[in-house]
């Protein structure tokens, strides 16, 4: 289960599954859109990142089962999610394309520790 904080906080349990769907306004998605999705430390360490699709009603769906999260330790880290049209990829990243647009780098999910649901 993800819990909005605010505008740009999402707070989940590790290990938690569902799908975070999100909108990026003032972008309109194409046919060949394809979103990454890419989680990071707050030092900057990547610890996942996924290549995403868009919805028929433009929203971002970015599927979490509980191996995407169960392995890290409670604290904050930073998203952001990187959407370009006819991507080229190198090594699972977005690494080109028409049209790419990535959001600020402020936005935050707080894992909070799985003991705190007993």
């Amino acid at each position: 289960m993800f819990q909005l904080k605010d505008k740009t906080t999402i707070e989940m349990h590790r290990g938690n599954t569902g799908t975070l769907r999100i909108h990026l306004k003032g972008y309109t998605f194409g046919a060949n859109d394809r979103v990454l999705f890419m989680m990071k430390s707050m030092s900057g360490t990547e610890v996942k990142s996924k290549i995403c699709e868009v919805d028929a009603e433009g929203y971002i769906e970015i599927p979490f089962v509980n191996t995407d999260t169960d392995y890290l330790s409670p604290g904050q880290y930073v998203w952001a999610v990187t959407a370009a049209t006819d991507p080229q990829y190198e090594e699972g990243k977005i690494v080109n394309g028409s049209g790419v647009c990535t959001p600020n780098d402020n936005m935050i999910i707080r894992i909070k520790d799985t003991a705190a649901l007993i």
